[in-house]
């Protein structure tokens, strides 16, 4: 095969898998997921740690103070 030859077969091959590529069918996936924003909270949530007293888990102000340097 000459290089003329090579060149004029890989002009067809170009072509056709640009004809294949455009007529083949494009797949799309979607995923889906709901979004929430906010809301109405909810009476059954467990108390926040800032109503809890510091004193029942074992430490004084004192201590908490003397760490922190205050």
């Amino acid at each position: 095969m000459t290089q003329d030859e090579q060149k004029k077969l890989w002009k067809e091959e170009s072509a056709q898998l640009r004809a294949d590529l455009a007529s083949r069918q494009k797949v799309i996936k979607k995923q889906e997921v709901p979004i929430q924003f906010g809301g109405v909270a909810s009476p059954e949530k467990a108390p926040s740690s800032a109503s809890i007293d510091p004193t029942l888990g074992g430490f004084s102000d004192e201590i908490l103070r003397r760490n922190l340097g205050l």
